[in-house]
């Protein structure tokens, strides 16, 4: 049986319609508490983890309409990871004013299991407010060693609501994927939404980063809109 090691964060902002007493006598209804939400799944961390399987994710997420406010939800923060399993899943959801989710950032994923890996890297941010990205992997890297490895690069940017913002996506930013010798798949799949009018939605698969799929039979494919 397939051991699991899973990490999970999120978090919800608390704003919402309140009542407090007026200085001039009876009760006023206003908008209160804080529309920011920060949940990273694994923060500034140096492990090595020893199990089959690797899941991670992380949620940070604003409901309602707000003007102002940040939603950011981060997979892995400043951390490094040694993983001796084949199968690493890693992903990361925000939604609300301005979302921003990150699967990995300023992190390195290095896979030490000799078989065939497979790393799915998911971010998806949803927009109801004035901007909104989305990053698989910033400053980051990940090292997946010889096998016949296949990884997939899932993002998404997209208004939602009365959202009415510019939405950006992207896979990989300033970061590195190696995987050394074998047949290897690489997928990147990278799509921005908007409604809104007078807004933007741009989509990247790669920018300022390398993919090294070493020797072999590789292929890489792209779904970038």
């Amino acid at each position: 049986m397939a051991s699991t090691i899973s990490f999970s964060s999120s978090s919800t902002s608390s704003s919402g319609w309140r009542w407090r007493r007026s200085r001039w006598g009876g009760w006023r209804r206003w908008w209160g508490g804080s529309s920011y939400a920060n949940a990273a799944a694994i923060n500034g961390q140096n492990l090595f983890l020893d199990a089959d399987v690797l899941n991670v994710s992380a949620a940070a997420v604003d409901s309602r309409w707000r003007s102002r406010g940040t939603q950011r939800a981060t997979g892995l923060l400043n951390s490094n990871i040694a993983f001796t399993g084949n199968r690493a899943n890693i992903s990361a959801f925000a939604q609300g004013a301005n979302p921003y989710a990150l699967a990995m950032d300023y992190s390195r994923l290095y896979m030490l299991g000799g078989g065939d890996k497979v790393v799915t890297l998911n971010a998806h941010s949803r927009l109801t407010g004035r901007y909104d990205p989305s990053w698989a992997m910033r400053n980051s890297s990940l090292y997946t060693g010889y096998g016949n490895d296949i990884i997939s690069i899932t993002t998404s940017a997209k208004t939602v609501g009365r959202g009415n913002g510019n939405v950006e996506t992207t896979g990989l930013e300033r970061s590195v994927i190696s995987t050394g010798y074998g047949n290897d798949d690489v997928c990147l799949d990278n799509q921005a939404w908007t409604s809104g009018w007078n807004s933007t939605a741009r989509a990247t698969g790669m920018r300022d980063s390398v993919i090294d799929l070493g020797s072999g039979s590789n292929v890489i494919t792209a779904n970038v809109k």
